[in-house]
């Protein structure tokens, strides 16, 4: 792509071959996880239903919101795109989505942060694992981070196998504390 100084970008050419059929079979996979959310979010309204003492009819709601917000995020996003351009939107929800789990996720991790040192399996489990998606989120934001301001890509391969040598080591430490009564 060129830019003079009196003109603007000119567009890209149009894919063909390979890179046509990846970019196609990777917008598949996207829409496959809007239907699958949908599906999940579905099958989980008895038991959200239940667990928050409302009827599956109040619990149908949970997809209302999923479809409106989709219904509103989808032409927002195509606007956005159109306006700022598709690289900048998506690297910023990228970012933003990593920056908010990262941010969920610790709040959860205080919220279990007693259950540490719990005997019950499952209480342990949910901490161990919560404080695991702390770390790989966390890791996603400074490997992001750190490339884009160094400008040399094997600093996420670092990062990416220091994380995942600290899940490594949450998952035998949740090992262990199973012992032989699990199962």
């Amino acid at each position: 792509m060129k830019i003079s100084a009196n003109s603007r970008a000119e567009p890209a050419a149009p894919l063909t071959g390979a890179p046509l059929l990846v970019a196609a079979i990777l917008i598949g996979l996207g829409n496959f996880l809007v239907v699958l959310d949908t599906t999940i979010a579905n099958v989980s309204v008895p038991t959200i239903a239940g667990n928050l003492g409302v009827s599956s009819s109040q619990g149908t709601w949970v997809i209302t919101s999923y479809a409106v917000a989709e219904a509103i995020t989808v032409p927002l996003t195509g606007w956005l795109a159109g306006k700022f351009g598709a690289k900048r939107v998506f690297l910023t929800c990228f970012l933003s989505f990593a920056a908010l789990s990262l941010l969920v996720n610790g709040a959860v991790l205080a919220m279990l942060n007693g259950y540490r040192t719990s005997t019950e399996p499952h209480l342990r489990a949910a901490w161990v694992d919560t404080r695991a998606d702390v770390l790989v989120n966390a890791g996603v934001l400074l490997s992001g981070v750190l490339v884009a301001l160094l400008g040399y890509p094997l600093i996420d391969l670092a990062v990416g196998a220091v994380v995942a040598l600290f899940v490594i080591h949450e998952g035998w430490e949740l090992w262990e504390a199973g012992g032989d009564d699990a199962g």
